[in-house]
């Protein structure tokens, strides 16, 4: 298939129009703040910025399992980000987490904060920095880390894109896990609140 007149990009972009809907203010197709405003932060090492989505609901497990263990590095103050109300748009949040989505984390424990988003990324983190959840090494450690960051990229192509360009609904990933009677090599790991 040709066509005689060839798309060439702007050399700077502009939005022209939301695209419509619930989430249009919420999914843009720029970056950047749209206003100032400052995050809270509490008195613990750890701050969590979420909603009480999927996503945003699996560090908050994480967290209290290991508060749970005994782990006291693990106390942490969670702040509301209401993605409806366009709280991940603020610059304060901006600046934890570029790609304004929940949740987020500002890590205060060591000399300098250190930013971590993506619910994986998260995850990850946390595991290590306990050392807990997560294999120390070999096999079992890349399993955990196969499924962990497997998990991701395709529950995202399976719940946008097929879901969207099918006209049947396809089984999630966890369907298939269990269908293919998937199960850890350890016990309990950060996969299994992923």
């Amino acid at each position: 298939m040709t066509d005689s007149k060839a798309y060439i990009p702007p050399k700077v972009w502009t939005w022209d129009q939301p695209s419509g809907g619930a989430f249009a203010s919420i999914n843009r197709p720029i970056a950047g703040p749209t206003h100032d405003k400052e995050l809270p932060i509490g008195k613990h090492p750890l701050q969590l910025y979420s909603l009480g989505t999927p996503n945003g609901v699996k560090v908050t497990i994480l967290l209290e399992e290991l508060l749970a263990l005994g782990h006291k590095g693990a106390e942490y103050d969670a702040w509301l980000i209401n993605i409806r109300d366009g709280d991940q748009f603020g610059s304060g949040f901006v600046d934890v987490n570029p790609n304004s989505k929940i949740p987020a984390l500002l890590d205060r424990s060591g000399s300098q904060p250190v930013r971590v988003f993506e619910s994986g990324a998260i995850l990850l983190h946390l595991a290590e920095k306990f050392q807990a959840f997560i294999p120390k090494e070999g096999a079992a450690r890349t399993e955990v880390l196969n499924w962990l960051f497997g998990k991701w990229v395709v529950r995202r192509i399976w719940a946008v894109d097929l879901a969207t360009f099918t006209p049947t609904r396809l089984p999630s990933l966890s369907t298939r896990l269990i269908v293919l009677q998937w199960k850890p090599s350890v016990s309990l790991t950060c996969l299994s609140v992923a």
